[in-house]
């Protein structure tokens, strides 16, 4: 289970809206300015998440949530993998079958339209983030 803590931001049973935390790897360090840790960190500011809410929280309590991690695999490889082998899978097919070049990038950019629409389709069903806990 990936776990942050979050804060929530919103309530309306049974949903609730939570803003993860700037959880950087070393906030401290010098160099955090050119560390991916601390950057992903950043990225993540604004961002709001719909969980379920079972345990009636309140605006500006503080909550760890989680997500399995096959499930997070799951929707990363879904995301980034079947999209990226749609679009390489097309350019080799046009490039196999000598194709001209105008077909084949066009192709391939369907190709990558129609992966990243199949992705986004079977993504819907991926796990959601679930409150674990009540820090305050």
């Amino acid at each position: 289970m990936i776990e942050t803590v979050a804060v929530v931001t919103a309530s309306a049973p049974p949903r609730a809206w939570v803003a993860p935390g700037n959880t950087s790897a070393c906030s401290g360090c010098a160099q955090s300015g050119y560390c991916a840790g601390a950057t992903a960190g950043r990225r993540g500011r604004g961002r709001q998440i719909v969980i379920d809410d079972p345990l009636g929280l309140s605006p500006g309590e503080s909550v760890v949530i989680g997500i399995p991690g096959a499930g997070l695999l799951r929707a990363a490889t879904l995301a980034y993998l079947l999209p990226l082998l749609a679009l390489a899978a097309t350019a080799w097919a046009g490039t196999r079958f000598a194709l001209p070049l105008w077909a084949t990038l066009g192709g391939a950019l369907l190709a990558l339209g129609a992966g990243l629409w199949l992705a986004e389709r079977l993504g819907r069903d991926a796990p959601r983030p679930v409150v674990l806990r009540r820090l305050s």
